[in-house]
């Protein structure tokens, strides 16, 4: 299963997709070839750059 996550979806969050986030944060990407994928449990998850942009913005906007 691979998940897309965009900025719509981070304005909704889910339980699922906010321990997605809170756990991407402090991992390494899924590979170097595919940067922006990432395993989470069973599922592959695709962050596109703009959502990873706008998360960056808000965890630093937050301290």
């Amino acid at each position: 299963v691979i998940v897309i996550i965009d900025e719509c979806d981070f304005l909704k969050l889910n339980p699922l997709l906010y321990r997605f986030i809170c756990w991407s944060s402090r991992r390494e990407q899924y590979s170097l070839t595919f940067p922006n994928f990432y395993r989470f449990g069973d599922q592959e998850i695709f962050i596109n750059s703009s959502f990873r942009l706008i998360f960056n913005f808000r965890q630093i906007d937050q301290i």
